[in-house]
């Protein structure tokens, strides 16, 4: 089974166990060469989109991710009134929908299947792949720089933080790539990448 396949499958499951308002935690997984790692995202606030984007990138980079899904829930307008200049959670037209993508080496795809709320239950739409549509922001560039990184990661320091992983110590194995991924956004360091000289 594919990791776009167990996530959508997972997703599903959570979902069923919702009721009223409630949402499932945002995460991440990872696959290389057929090993998944699964990474729950704490809640996505406004200012801890940053640390989540770190987060995200680490986990793809120690882990080597050759694929990735991640998933959150998110507000989505369908057919927006081009008069109105607001952000989908604003717009009056909303709707809430799972939002999952699928990065690979080769690209991303795009997927979201709506979430429908009544009488307290909480009830999934069919998934729907968004055709022509390109993730950006810093959610995107995360994912993609961590696949990238990820191939630049010394052995010695992917088999430490694999290590950490393993044991239980995710915080340990991911403060040190974290750190390193916040440097590399903000400018502060090469991606390694000598390929132009």
């Amino acid at each position: 089974m594919s990791t776009l396949t167990n996530a959508q499958k997972h997703i599903e499951e959570l979902v069923a166990g919702l009721r009223g308002d409630d949402d499932f935690m945002p995460f991440l997984i990872t696959n290389h060469d057929g090993a998944e790692g699964y990474f729950g995202l704490a809640a996505m606030a406004k200012d801890t989109k940053d640390d989540i984007a770190d987060l995200m990138a680490a986990a793809m980079a120690v882990t080597r991710a050759q694929e990735a899904v991640f998933a959150a829930v998110s507000w989505v307008v369908i057919q927006d009134d081009a008069t109105l200049n607001v952000m989908p959670s604003e717009h009056p037209d909303r709707k809430e929908a799972v939002f999952l993508v699928h990065v690979t080496r080769d690209g991303d795809t795009m997927h979201t299947a709506r979430l429908h709320r009544i009488d307290r239950k909480v009830a999934l739409g069919a998934w729907e792949e968004m055709d022509g549509a390109k993730m950006a922001g810093r959610f995107a560039d995360a994912l993609r720089a961590g696949m990238h990184l990820g191939t630049k990661m010394p052995d010695t320091f992917q088999q430490w933080c694999q290590e950490r992983i393993d044991a239980g110590e995710i915080g340990d194995a991911l403060r040190p790539a974290m750190s390193a991924f916040r440097k590399f956004r903000m400018g502060e360091m090469p991606d390694g990448d000598d390929s132009d000289a």
